[in-house]
């Protein structure tokens, strides 16, 4: 998780404003993994005006609006993705290495929404994905996922804590 910090905290630290994006579907177990670690941001900064959670659900595109009312200079955005790797294993991952329009449980491109809030804000988007453990419909999150999902907060909570 370390090295998950170092690079959260290369890609945040000249945030002044961040809108955390949870994107995924609660009906999917696993799959609510960004909207879980969301939900854990939104306590974590409770009455803080510099950030603001966002529940993007399936369709993240939906919330562009209240986003750039928000004028974030970054956006994280998070969600579960397959890495190849173990359950609850999270990274960074580039928006160049997203191919297709569209990808797993949403609507849109989470690269085209990226791009078209650049394009609107100016602001900086970074994208965290999580490696579920099983995405079966009405199941409910892996206590891996949910485990990572606190651990992430925690961890995002501290690589803003360090910039004070």
């Amino acid at each position: 998780m370390q090295k998950l910090k170092a690079t959260l905290r290369k890609h945040l630290c000249s945030a002044k404003k961040t809108v955390f994006l949870g994107v995924g579907s609660d009906l999917r177990a696993d799959d609510a993994a960004g909207l879980i670690v969301a939900e854990n941001l939104s306590r974590l900064f409770k009455n803080n005006p510099y950030f603001k959670s966002v529940f993007g659900s399936t369709s993240p595109e939906n919330f562009t609006g209240e986003i750039k009312q928000f004028c974030p200079t970054h956006v994280l955005i998070i969600d579960s993705a397959d890495l190849g790797k173990k359950p609850g294993c999270a990274e960074v991952v580039d928006f160049d290495n997203i191919h297709g329009t569209n990808i797993g449980t949403h609507r849109m491109s989470l690269k085209v929404m990226a791009d078209y809030l650049k394009a609107c804000l100016g602001c900086k988007v970074v994208l965290l994905c999580i490696q579920p453990k099983i995405v079966s419909f009405g199941l409910k999150p892996s206590q891996e996922i949910k485990k990572t999902a606190k651990v992430l907060a925690k961890l995002i909570r501290d690589v803003f804590s360090a910039k004070e």
